[in-house]
């Protein structure tokens, strides 16, 4: 469905970072339909305190997309063998013309 929350089994996965080094990754959004959406991207987990989001909390217009970016930065004082997991959450909320 393009209306309400898009499960998905994308995955961002950061890889193995050194301490004091960062990655980058983008997802694609489209809005397939005649109606602008209101986009919110949440993050949670160990991961969510660690990224910033390039685009977030905007409207999308009917037919068009954008990409979002999503950075890491592993800061020098990182636990060494540590994974930081965490959820991205994207909602396409309709705005019915809003």
């Amino acid at each position: 469905s393009s209306i309400g929350l898009n499960p998905t089994t994308e995955s961002l996965d950061f890889g193995d970072l050194s301490r004091g080094t960062g990655a980058i990754r983008r997802v694609n959004i489209e809005n397939g339909t005649p109606m602008p959406m209101f986009i919110a991207v949440l993050k949670s987990g160990e991961i969510g305190d660690l990224m910033e989001i390039d685009k977030n909390f905007f409207r999308l217009r009917g037919g068009e997309a954008v990409k979002i970016e999503f950075s890491l930065y592993l800061p020098a004082s990182a636990e060494i063998d540590k994974k930081y997991k965490g959820r991205v959450y994207l909602f396409k909320i309709p705005t019915f013309g809003l």
